[in-house]
């Protein structure tokens, strides 16, 4: 296992700068998620600490190591692609041994270390298929087999489950969280899919246009999103974002219909401000007389089972809000009906700067 550091990290294609001073340490043993949007720079900055993309300034450090300079195959990580990058003339075992016989490791060894890996990842069954012969989720564990059996310091997982269907990616995506644990290994694993990176990530790296929006906990970005970009990214349902104004004395956030939303914190030294008030679909619930915020007038409604999911609005088109209900409820198109939120689910962000203000 091997300490990640990444120091000012910056990539330039000419004059253009798609990585902009990304600081971050990724401890021993820790699985970290590189998530963000398609073209953020995720891809290029795991390139980066792999050696497949040059660096333009900063530093990398694995383990003790400055890497900048080594090739690849210098900095004892081991990489898994999106496309499997399998061998199809090769058999499962000649494929997930082929990178320790090019390395002149013993024969003996070479076998012991496959074998083990195989029973791992309940591979034994099929060391003698050829990729062709086996389904796209065997695929994917050969391809995590080979990375494995190279006993590297450090894995990079590039979208390795962005061509499997719904249900396999699930089920993949336990099998590495679980494997990953069990061997302890150093991992990066870079996705788009942000349901992946909390279920995943022992700790999270959100990136937008290059730059590091938040790097924390999936419960840290969840409950204290830094940004707007953080608070509509993190969660599904996305979180509601309505444009507000703070009462004079920041104790308040007054919505377009007069709807008055108290804060569990007043933010005097805002006062008078316009702000991004963001809730959580899942936070805000049906509402008695005594305490209904605001009303709504249903749009749309998801019956998912477990839960319901309402799309309604505040009689304007351009002013909606998600609303999400445990179990089922029967509403239609068009019902008016109350809804509440307890204050300390609320979140406040400067419209401007897209910081956190609360």
């Amino acid at each position: 296992m091997s300490k990640i550091k990444l120091e000012n990290i910056r990539k330039s294609y000419g004059p253009n700068e798609v990585i902009h001073g990304i600081n971050g340490t990724i401890e021993e043993g820790e699985f970290v998620v590189i998530v963000g949007p398609s073209g953020c720079g995720k891809s290029t900055l795991l390139r980066m600490i792999a050696g497949l993309e040059g660096i333009s300034d900063g530093e990398i450090r694995i383990g003790d190591r400055v890497v900048n300079k080594l090739e690849p195959a210098q900095r004892n990580i081991a990489m898994v692609f999106q496309n499997y990058a399998l061998y199809p003339h090769m058999s499962v075992y000649d494929n997930m041994s082929y990178g320790l016989k090019i390395r002149k490791v013993p024969r003996d060894e070479i076998r012991r270390r496959v074998e083990a890996t195989a029973e791992i990842l309940e591979l034994t069954p099929y060391l003698k298929r050829s990729p062709r012969q086996l389904s796209g989720g065997q695929r994917q564990r050969v391809a995590m087999g080979r990375a494995i059996v190279r006993e590297p310091s450090v894995f990079l997982f590039d979208e390795p489950l962005s061509n499997l269907d719904a249900k396999l990616r699930v089920q993949m995506r336990l099998e590495i969280k679980k494997l990953q644990e069990r061997l302890g290994i150093t991992s990066v694993y870079v996705t788009h899919d942000q349901v992946e990176a909390m279920t995943l990530g022992h700790r999270l790296m959100v990136l937008s246009a290059g730059n590091v929006e938040q790097y924390g906990t999936p419960i840290d970005l969840y409950d204290k999103p830094a940004t707007l970009f953080v608070a509509t990214f993190i969660g599904s349902p996305a979180m509601n974002i309505l444009e507000g104004k703070l009462s004079d004395d920041g104790s308040l956030v007054l919505l377009h219909q007069g709807e008055k939303i108290p804060l569990e914190s007043p933010l005097a030294e805002h006062g008078g401000k316009k702000v991004k008030l963001g809730m959580r679909p899942e936070h805000i619930r049906l509402a008695e007389e005594s305490n209904t915020l605001f009303s709504v007038v249903t749009d749309v409604v998801e019956e998912l089972g477990a839960d319901t999911i309402i799309h309604a609005n505040f009689g304007k088109e351009d002013e909606s809000i998600t609303v999400r209900l445990d179990g089922v409820h029967r509403v239609q198109s068009g019902t008016r009906f109350d809804l509440t939120i307890d204050k300390s689910n609320l979140h406040v962000f400067d419209p401007e700067s897209g910081l956190r203000i609360n």
